[in-house]
């Protein structure tokens, strides 16, 4: 019986650590809109429900793609082809995904796109 209430000791704060943690994982989470309640959904106003992450934010081709400023025509390329791979929308639509997942790998996919031919036309190749 002794060892009983050792345990129930030792895992009962366990236990609420743990249901605090999520607790608050998910207000956070809510918080930035892509919860159960706040979801970006019932409005077209991304940023009025805390996604700051869409097209409207300019970023550094360069960083979109993850390659660096001078690398060569083909390592662009080649780090374009694998943001593609990654992010390519028609490889989450299959699954069974939140449609707002589907949607951020859309938004994702269509910056990638104009990161690449913004780095095309500034270094002139096809």
């Amino acid at each position: 019986m002794a060892i009983i209430l050792r345990l129930i000791r030792f895992i009962f704060p366990l236990l609420l650590l743990y249901f605090f943690f999520q607790l608050f994982r998910n207000i956070r989470y809510m918080s930035q809109g892509r919860g159960y309640y706040g979801s970006s959904r019932s409005s077209g106003n991304s940023r009025a429900n805390g996604d700051f992450t869409g097209s409207r934010v300019r970023r550094d081709p360069y960083a979109v793609l993850g390659c660096r400023r001078d690398a060569s025509v083909e390592e662009i390329r080649r780090c374009y082809r694998n943001m593609v791979s990654k992010y390519h929308p028609d490889r989450f639509i299959g699954q069974d995904l939140d449609e707002d997942f589907v949607r951020l790998a859309t938004e994702k996919f269509k910056e990638i796109q104009s990161a690449y031919d913004e780095i095309k036309r500034m270094k002139g190749f096809s």
